[in-house]
């Protein structure tokens, strides 16, 4: 069967589009920066931590113990909360984030697939989608934090 070169470059294109076939599916940088920026997080010495607070609490204010307050200034509150958010997703897309960035040593993108026993394709998927999940968690913090 001899495809044209239309018919390919047609399903070579919709393999870039998701599930609905609107809308691109590619990472978000900020994001992804930010899931790099947890992975090292993740894997700093404990040694080298400052004492972990209340991770229900991510606030430094009246709710707050003085001695907690001794330490907050060194913790770094976006990827507690990036933490906590990646902890909330759909469990495919924990499975994906913690597939590429939940190791001590990175990983590509195909390896982290290869561990899940999924495609390249659908793994690159589930982190657009994944991506898009925690920039509208994200957001919603941003937002909320703006009306108080």
């Amino acid at each position: 069967m001899n495809k044209t070169i239309e018919q390919t470059n047609e399903q070579s294109m919709n393999n870039f589009f998701d599930d609905i076939g609107t809308t691109p599916m590619t990472r978000i940088p900020y994001v992804k920066r930010l899931l790099f920026c947890w992975w090292k997080w993740r894997n700093l010495s404990r040694n080298k931590l400052p004492p972990q607070l209340d991770m229900n609490n991510d606030r430094v204010d009246s709710s707050r113990k003085n001695s907690d307050l001794i330490n907050a200034a060194s913790c770094d509150f976006t990827m507690i909360r990036l933490d906590r958010i990646i902890g909330e997703l759909h469990p495919t897309l924990k499975e994906a984030v913690f597939a590429l960035y939940g190791h001590a040593g990175m990983r590509g993108v195909i390896h982290a697939a290869d561990e899940l026993g999924i495609s390249k394709s659908t793994m690159i998927r589930r982190l657009c989608r994944a991506d898009q999940a925690i920039a509208m968690e994200l957001d919603a913090i941003r937002n909320k934090e703006k009306t108080c």
